[in-house]
């Protein structure tokens, strides 16, 4: 009988033995700061346990995301435990608290100043205008305001709205008064937010001003520009409705390009009215038709090998390509002929 208590004895003090071995201690931490925004238990909380497996288990355990803003997260512990049975399958009994009865987590995070983007969005801007030959007075419409990212390396990408040059359909280019800009966040390579930035611009560029009234159909060479009929200013560019005529490439003194010769294509004519002093829009002039109403031209025929050329007026302006009315000298009727030059149409037969 006594033999038997003893080793019932002996029984019961193992199983004890065994039971606190079982017993996972958690040191639950209350302000906690992270550097990434998945969080695991092991960055809130100290675990001990006999079995290094299950410790290991337990700190790589994921319990969530904290907001990129820096905003903290309230984990209490009662929700941390039925989370721990839930993933690994350890009882209330099993897990031994201690420290704080909830965790609050926050991402550290460093502030990025308003103003300091908005530099970085101007100097991309002013690059881009300068790069066009356009002189360039770029002002902040309002500063943006300070922007709290994660910790890392940061990277400022700009992005545009809208371009700075706003194209017409006939290529040339014109900038508004009012500019904006998109700057991109990154921190590690990692996207985190975009900021706007907004601009108050005057660009300025050479163009063509009228040295006297102009009048509707007046001739004009930008290459080789008449001073009794133009002249070549440096004006602002920004807020007109249309875009100036821009200065022939080898005319503007900002870039290096020998002249060439452009003979004809070059010529211009003026489309409606321009006062004196007043800047040369694309709209108040068009390119001078090779073929002239009522000049005349040289009609080609050509039948087979058979080619036979006259002299005929034109009733109509045209370019190269275009179909044209033409009427023979003495002739009553006219006939359709294609533009394959200046002063020069044909006729296929």
């Amino acid at each position: 009988m006594h033999r038997s208590a003893l080793t019932l004895l002996a029984v019961l003090s193992f199983n004890a033995h065994a039971g606190q071995d079982d017993v996972v201690r958690i040191d639950l931490r209350g302000d906690v700061e992270v550097t990434h925004r998945n969080v695991s238990l092991g960055d809130i909380a100290v675990v001990r346990d006999s079995d290094d497996t299950r410790s290991r288990r337990l700190a790589a355990l994921p319990i969530g995301s904290v907001p990129q803003s820096g905003v903290s997260v309230v984990v209490p512990r009662v929700v941390l435990g039925a989370w721990i049975e839930k993933r690994l399958g350890l009882r209330a009994g099993q897990i031994e608290w201690s420290g704080e009865a909830s965790s609050r987590v926050h991402l550290a995070v460093s502030r990025v100043r308003g103003d300091l983007i908005g530099q970085r969005a101007e100097a991309a801007l002013r690059a881009e205008l300068e790069t066009r030959g356009m002189h360039c007075m770029i002002s902040l419409a309002r500063t943006p305001v300070d922007v709290d990212v994660p910790a890392g390396a940061l990277t400022m990408d700009v992005r545009q709205i809208a371009p700075p040059a706003i194209q017409d359909t006939a290529g040339d280019r014109f900038v508004s008064k009012h500019q904006s800009a998109w700057v991109d966040l990154r921190v590690d390579g990692i996207f985190v937010r975009t900021v706007p930035v907004d601009f108050d611009v005057s660009v300025f560029a050479p163009t063509y001003v009228a040295a006297r009234d102009l009048r509707v159909g007046q001739i004009l060479d930008p290459m080789r520009p008449d001073p009794a009929q133009v002249k070549i200013e440096e004006r602002e560019w920004s807020g007109r409705p249309t875009p100036p005529l821009r200065v022939a490439t080898a005319l503007d003194p900002a870039r290096k390009v020998e002249p060439v010769d452009a003979g004809d294509d070059s010529m211009m004519r003026v489309r409606r009215p321009v006062q004196a002093g007043r800047v040369l829009s694309k709209a108040d002039v068009e390119p001078l038709p090779k073929v002239v109403r009522g000049d005349y031209a040289t009609l080609r025929e050509v039948d087979g090998p058979i080619a036979l050329e006259s002299r005929v007026e034109v009733m109509e302006d045209g370019q190269v390509g275009d179909a044209v009315r033409v009427r023979q000298t003495g002739a009553s009727d006219t006939v359709v002929a294609r533009v394959t030059g200046p002063h020069a149409v044909e006729v296929q037969r």
